[in-house]
């Protein structure tokens, strides 16, 4: 077991495996969640570990766009909690700071980070590392409320869970914002107007003319943080092709559309538990609504391979899982593929 690099038991010099696991257990988890059985167990587990910060432990989140820094609740010395709900998209990221400070965070090594992924700090290298709390493929609604938990540990541990608590009352304040990033925009996000109403809630839109090369491109981005954009899932502005995000997968794809130069276009963009609709109206490409897709379908994957030709064919769910896909086909004559 080896301290992280910034633990006070951390030592310039080589280290050398000192845990065997049981026969039949797997490494697919970083020792600090690996609970089974070992054939030898790590020696001087218990030097490595550092002591609990004696100074408070703040949280900070995507649910105000990361304004506020919260004050996680202690318990028991080396426990800390803290109660966030999801909003409009059923996913926030979040970050833990010790004292509130930037240069002591307590961030996932991998960026979005699952309560799989192994807790870095407290140090100064959280800058865009953060948790993820997904409630799109289990389609929890919005202002489903979640209990972040740290367990001070070698190294710290972070997990959530799903509560029955009500909202928290700082979270009724808490709203999302939207801009579109656009061949019109000069390369920086433009906010979208809030035309919300009652019988259409969170809704928005930006309006622009179509320039002297009869097209334009755009895309949206949630809070102004290009971690969180709005994509189509090709380069596309056709009704089939479904809504992506928001996330950090967008590969720098858009909507295209087309038109008279100085045509005038609409976007509305609206986002109600997770769902969104695009619609775009335009008198030379009529009214067009793209959609997302909500659940475990949102996700597409593929598989291409010498008996494929080479060519991308589609996995496919499977429905007793949420994030299973499978894909089936027989070897040729030659016997390998």
């Amino acid at each position: 077991c080896v301290p992280g690099a910034t633990s006070k038991a951390y030592k310039h010099e080589p280290y050398h495996a000192d845990a065997i696991r049981g026969e039949d257990e797997a490494y697919d988890v970083n020792s600090s969640l690996y609970a089974g059985r070992y054939h030898l167990a790590p020696r001087n587990a218990d030097m490595l570990a550092d002591a609990a910060p004696k100074d408070p432990i703040y949280i900070v989140g995507s649910w105000d766009c990361f304004r506020e820094a919260y004050l996680m609740d202690p318990e028991d010395g080396n426990r800390w909690n803290f109660v966030v709900t999801l909003g409009d998209a059923r996913c926030e990221r979040f970050q833990l700071r010790v004292n509130n400070s930037p240069v002591e965070a307590l961030y996932p090594f991998l960026k979005d980070g699952s309560m799989q992924t192994r807790c870095a700090g407290p140090d100064d290298g959280g800058e865009g590392h953060y948790w993820l709390v997904d409630g799109r493929d289990s389609e929890v609604p919005t202002g489903t409320a979640y209990c972040i938990t740290l367990v001070w540990s070698t190294p710290p541990r972070v997990s959530w869970e799903q509560i029955r608590e009500g909202v928290p009352s700082w979270a009724k304040h808490c709203r999302h914002s939207y801009a579109v990033l656009g061949s019109w925009t000069g390369g920086v996000f433009e906010a979208l107007r809030d035309v919300s109403a009652d019988d259409d809630e969170n809704t928005w839109e930006a309006a622009l003319r179509i320039g002297n090369s009869g097209s334009e491109w755009f895309r949206f981005v949630r809070d102004g943080d290009p971690e969180q954009l709005i994509y189509p899932s090709t380069n596309s502005c056709s009704e089939d092709v479904p809504v992506r995000g928001p996330d950090n997968m967008c590969n720098e794809k858009c909507w295209h559309i087309f038109g008279k130069v100085g045509e005038a276009v609409t976007l509305r963009l609206q986002i109600i538990d997770a769902h969104i609709t695009l619609t775009v109206l335009s008198n030379s490409m009529g009214n067009r609504v793209m959609n997302s897709v909500e659940g475990p379908h949102r996700h597409g994957y593929y598989v291409a391979a010498s008996f494929t030709g080479w060519s991308f064919e589609p996995m496919e769910l499977d429905p007793a899982t949420s994030s299973t896909f499978r894909y089936r086909n027989s070897l040729g004559s030659s016997g390998e593929e």
